[in-house]
């Protein structure tokens, strides 16, 4: 009982440090202090324009709708390698690696839609769409070294540091493999032999990476030893795979995002059907696809294939086993019981409900 009891505090907690920074009230509380030079050696014009031009686009995006599940995974990752509520200090760090991974995914995302062409973030206009391209590339790369930089406020051990900045930058690095894969490896050009390989790359990569980042830095925090570290990391990819295969799977039947239906299939990025239906079905059920995505908008023959082959529960059963499998493999590595799993499996339960 004392366990659960923990959870459901740390749960509430977590919950209550989300509403505020959607408030605004922990948002770029960082810009004077970590600005280079210090905000004094700034003139007064110059700290207001890049408020106007840089904070504030930024901020605002941020504040709109979101999931907020990377900056959960931070927390939950101190929860894998304590097993207890953090300290004031350890709070102070998760903190500073939550909004970290959230400033990081915010430039991801500003990127993405720019080389995407997508219109739609977060139930409002891309940025791109508000401030021009290249003023909208300059916010999102600004947010990739400022993710980083904010990092420099941590309160750790020396190891500790080396440790989170060595994965900072691994992660970083295959995250742009991941994002060079899902922009350039068009499926419909692609092997039979590779789709599957090359669609499951794309997810570990692109999105897998940062959902592991999220989760090993909590667990730096936490001062997880090497072999809890490296079950995490597992951990890590796994979840991300299964939320990107979600989010496909929502892309497909229009119930997440519906205004960017079927773009990834449009635009042939190797996501999660390709490689399921290369997997489970065959090359031939692979042709029939391709052409029926060639024919959309029109989506009778994609509509007739999807409901013969009963894609989307097929792909999302398979999704669910494998995650659950991943689940049980850290179970049974770290011997934690299914109770201290349980923030976990609730975030697994929003994921289904987020793009479901």
């Amino acid at each position: 009982m004392e366990q659960l009891s923990q959870i459901e505090t740390f749960l509430s907690l977590h919950k209550q440090r989300l509403e505020a920074m959607k408030a605004g009230t922990n948002g770029y509380r960082e810009r004077q202090g970590h600005l280079p030079g210090g905000a004094g050696l700034l003139h007064p014009a110059v700290q207001d324009a890049l408020n106007e031009y840089l904070f504030k686009p930024a901020m605002e995006l941020r504040q709109r709708p979101s999931h907020s599940f990377r900056s959960q995974l931070v927390d939950l990752g101190f929860l894998l390698a304590q097993g207890l509520l953090p300290k004031a200090q350890d709070r102070h760090n998760l903190d500073i690696c939550a909004d970290s991974i959230e400033y990081l995914h915010l430039g991801s995302l500003i990127v993405d839609d720019i080389q995407d062409g997508s219109e739609v973030r977060r139930s409002g206009k891309a940025l791109h769409c508000i401030l021009g391209t290249p003023h909208a590339l300059g916010v999102g790369n600004w947010l990739y070294f400022y993710s980083l930089r904010i990092l420099s406020n941590l309160e750790l051990s020396e190891a500790q540091r080396n440790a989170l900045y060595e994965v900072y930058h691994e992660t970083v690095e295959i995250a742009h493999y991941g994002q060079i894969l899902d922009l350039c490896v068009k499926i419909d050009r692609v092997p039979y032999s590779q789709m599957d390989t090359l669609s499951h790359e794309c997810m570990r990569y692109k999105t897998g990476s940062i959902v592991m980042l999220a989760l090993m830095l909590g667990a730096l925090v936490g001062g997880a030893d090497q072999a809890r570290l490296k079950a995490v990391e597992h951990l890590g990819y796994a979840l991300g795979i299964y939320l990107q295969r979600m989010n496909d799977l929502g892309n497909c039947a229009g119930s997440f995002d519906p205004e960017k239906k079927w773009e990834d299939l449009i635009q042939w990025k190797p996501s999660f059907i390709w490689g399921f239906v290369a997997r489970e079905y065959g090359q031939a059920d692979v042709q029939q696809l391709i052409e029926a995505v060639r024919a959309l908008p029109d989506d009778s023959a994609w509509q007739a294939w999807m409901d013969s082959h009963k894609l989307c529960d097929e792909a999302k059963a398979l999704a669910e086993r494998e995650m659950d499998q991943a689940l049980r493999d850290f179970k049974n590595a770290t011997h934690m019981s299914w109770s201290d799993l349980r923030p976990l499996a609730q975030l697994k339960e929003r994921i289904q409900k987020a793009y479901g």
